[in-house]
């Protein structure tokens, strides 16, 4: 390959002029480049997520659920279907294989999606609900589609108009930026005067659901007492004789507080192809501009923003890989003992990462973690090429050469050397592309990230070094080369080692063993631990805590994160979430219902997050009783998420499959305590079993997780019986409603209290049906 380096010489200002084109497009290549967290993959996974107001979880199940997946499945590709059908939601989600185009999937399940059956309280939910634009809506799910910014909105108003602000003013606002793709919206719901009846006291007074929401449809209210007080017959029957009457949320909703005040949170997604920084920044931008606009009292928190993150991780990368190629220039001085020659390698580091840069922007490659890290570990190696290019030709002139031969007959002397070196770095990074799942996917911009820099760094060793070489060297004759001192300590050492030929080789694989032992000291993970100052705090109450015992634990925590000097802001949901976060989040284990609190909590960013989760843990401990708290930081949440073996057993019935986890359970357990048992037998068989059992032992945190399975209440109408008593159609349908009162529930009136407006919502009854004899005396 000398041929390239004799055209380099043959014009070398042409070759200098050549490199500075290519250095300066490669530095807006780099200012171009997209920032983001993690390489821009996309992940075979999609997901569909239905709101079903009210409804119950089977007939979730029955009339949302069952049906989406049979519209899904047969989808070529198709691998798994998880769902789940909770109160008023569903949630399937859809895994495909890796390499399916998910652009073509997703556009086949949209048009199945709007071919399908479901009730109308899901069709027509988009119409009464602002912000939902379809029911069920799809949701592909991209590694960058993360939200990145979440927000809170607070201020001293009602969660109802700080909602109705949010959806007229914020949402419409945000969305018209450039790369956001959706802007969700949580809470809102604000708390409510809850009715709830007594089935008891119902059957004893005669009074049906629907009875109870046309009395208490009629009449006016300016305080509990009002309400409870309710006439609900002529005879005097009042409200407080069947129910009771108190202030919370209603069934499947949560309320949101930031810093003690009511709230609600505003979380923001971007486009798969938009760049996180770009549009972060243009977001915290455009929020500036919105908080000039609001009311007074009202506040825009931001709870988290991660172009922040990617910044300061992308700082810290660019800072390693400034002194790294700071470090190995002196290291090249210090062996040269030439200042000259040292310059020609240093030019040599940033132009192959600039030339890396360059291809990156035209191969579609984001800077990002990985492959900036890339860069780091490449800075390294990119200087060898230079490094020995230059000490060759720099040797030839010594002993006397002209410059021109000397770079010619040096080059020629190595370049098979260093383009076989070269070649066999890149070839060792190739395997990366033939890993499968998602870390096949990550790590592939990582190899190319490597090679291309490498390869970047022959051109410039054998084009713009020895063009270099003739200007910033000095040529000196003699028939010899004084040699340093390091290289005579060096050739002792290697007439040593071929000396003791045997003695070198047991040196070598003792070495060699020695580091395989240090594997499990090092410890290995996916990805490495992030620095983040969000703090993510969950307290689950027990399932029977009414919402004053729920509240006032809240309250409790948010006292204590008041007054701790290392958290900034915090940010509470008591209960359900209420938009598609929530519901997303829920897929990968994340915590729902009345009794569960979640707090988000800002720390001060020179606080060990670590220790400040461990020292609230330890608090909320020691004030809230009942509660189970865990904390964490939000990566270590993550990972938690992420990490780690799951284990997922099917049956006929929920009594088989509880009886098989635990059973399993038990024997993993046994196994990780050391007590599963090894065998001593001389076989392969039971040499690999003894090895199996002996790594069950490092099994830790081990958990079983069961659905809540509830006995439901099945009603099915005989029509033979009703004709014969004398029911009209009309009456079948009203019979019908009385129904969905006593599942859903519904909202009957308003009460204005302390001047306040309140939604009065009676509870369905269901729940409170234990057996079937009970709802045949209703």
């Amino acid at each position: 390959m000398t041929w390239i380096t004799k055209i380099a010489l043959k014009k070398r200002w042409l070759t200098m002029l050549i490199a500075a084109l290519v250095a300066g497009a490669s530095v807006w290549a780099m200012f171009t480049l997209q920032m983001e967290l993690f390489p821009n993959i996309e992940l075979p996974m999609t997901t569909v997520i239905t709101v079903y107001p009210q409804a119950q979880a089977e007939e979730v199940m029955e009339t949302v659920t069952i049906p989406v997946e049979k519209a899904i499945d047969g989808i070529e590709g198709l691998e798994h279907i998880t769902s789940t059908s909770a109160e008023g939601s569903s949630i399937v989600f859809v895994q495909f294989a890796y390499g399916t185009d998910m652009d073509k999937v997703n556009d086949t399940i949209a048009e199945r999606l709007d071919t399908l059956e479901l009730p109308q309280q899901v069709r027509g939910l988009p119409a009464m609900m602002p912000g939902l634009d379809e029911n069920p809506r799809l949701f592909p799910l991209n590694i960058n589609m993360m939200p990145i910014v979440t927000l809170s909105f607070s201020g001293d108003a009602s969660p109802q108009e700080l909602q109705q602000i949010a959806d007229t003013q914020l949402v419409p606002e945000l969305k018209a930026i450039e790369g956001v793709f959706d802007v969700s919206v949580e809470g809102g719901a604000g708390e409510k005067v809850l009715v709830s009846p007594s089935v008891e006291q119902m059957t004893q007074s005669g009074i049906s659901m629907g009875q109870l929401v046309g009395a208490l449809a009629m009449q006016s209210y300016e305080s509990v007492a009002d309400v409870e007080n309710a006439f609900l017959s002529p005879d005097g029957l009042q409200l407080k004789h069947l129910a009771e009457v108190s202030f919370g949320p209603s069934p499947g909703e949560g309320i949101n507080r930031t810093n003690g005040k009511p709230s609600i949170g505003i979380s923001v997604t971007k486009e798969a192809a938009a760049n996180t920084v770009t549009t972060a920044n243009a977001i915290i931008d455009k929020l500036a501009e919105l908080e000039i606009t609001l009311p007074p009292g009202m506040e825009l928190v931001t709870i988290m923003d991660q172009s922040e993150f990617i910044e300061a991780s992308i700082s810290d990368l660019k800072n390693s890989a400034l002194v790294g190629g700071g470090l190995a220039i002196v290291v090249v001085f210090l062996f040269l003992m030439a200042v000259r020659a040292s310059l020609v390698t240093a030019i040599s580091i940033p132009l192959s990462i600039l030339i890396g840069f360059l291809v990156m922007r035209f191969t579609g490659i984001t800077i990002n973690i990985l492959t900036l890290s890339a860069m780091v570990i490449a800075v390294g190696r990119v200087i060898d090429n230079s490094i020995v290019i230059l000490e060759v030709i720099y040797r030839h002139m010594q002993l006397g050469e002209r410059f021109k031969d000397a770079a010619i007959n040096g080059t020629r002397e190595v370049v098979v050397p260093i383009t076989s070196a070269t070649i066999a770095t890149v070839v060792i990074f190739l395997p990366l592309a033939l890993v499968g799942g998602i870390v096949g996917e990550m790590f592939i911009p990582f190899a190319l990230t490597i090679a291309f820099a490498l390869i970047g760094s022959l051109l410039i060793a054998l084009t713009v070094v020895p063009a270099l070489s003739g200007w910033l060297t000095v040529k000196r004759t003699g028939d010899s080369v004084r040699q340093p001192r390091y290289l005579r300590i060096y050739t002792s050492v290697l007439r040593w080692c071929l000396g003791h030929r045997v003695a070198t080789l047991v040196i070598s694989i003792l070495l060699f063993l020695g580091s395989l032992a240090l594997i499990p000291f090092i410890g290995t993970s996916f990805m490495p631990e992030m620095n983040s100052n969000v703090l993510t705090i969950q307290i689950e109450m027990p399932e029977d805590s009414d919402y004053s015992t729920v509240n006032g634990a809240t309250l409790k925590a948010e006292s204590l994160l008041a007054a701790d000097p290392d958290v900034l802001t915090y940010s509470t949901t008591i209960g359900s979430g209420s938009g598609t976060t929530a519901m997303v989040s829920s897929i990968f284990g994340g915590g729902s219902g009345s009794n569960i609190i979640g707090i988000q909590a800002v720390v001060t960013p020179n606080a060990d997050i670590d220790k400040v989760a461990t020292r609230l843990s330890d608090r909320l401990d020691e004030i809230i009783e009942q509660g189970v708290v865990s904390a964490a930081s939000q990566q270590a949440a993550m990972g938690q998420m992420t990490s780690g073996l799951e284990i997922t057993i099917q049956g006929d019935t929920n009594e088989d499959v509880v009886l098989a986890g635990e059973q399993l359970l038990d024997r993993l357990e046994s196994a990780s305590q050391g007590d599963g048992g090894t065998s001593t037998g001389s076989t392969i068989a039971d040499r690999r079993l003894a090895a199996q059992a002996n790594s069950l032992k490092s099994l830790a945190d081990l958990e079983i997780q069961t659905s809540n399975v509830q006995p439901s209440l099945v009603v099915e109408p005989d029509l033979a019986k009703m004709t014969t008593l004398g029911l009209s159609p009309d009456q079948m349908g009203l019979l019908q409603q009385e129904f969905m009162l006593m599942a859903r529930g519904t909202t009957v009136a308003m009460a204005n209290i302390d001047g306040t407006n309140y939604e009065i919502f009676l509870k369905g009854i269901m729940e409170d049906i234990t057996t079937a004899e009970t709802a045949k005396s209703l």
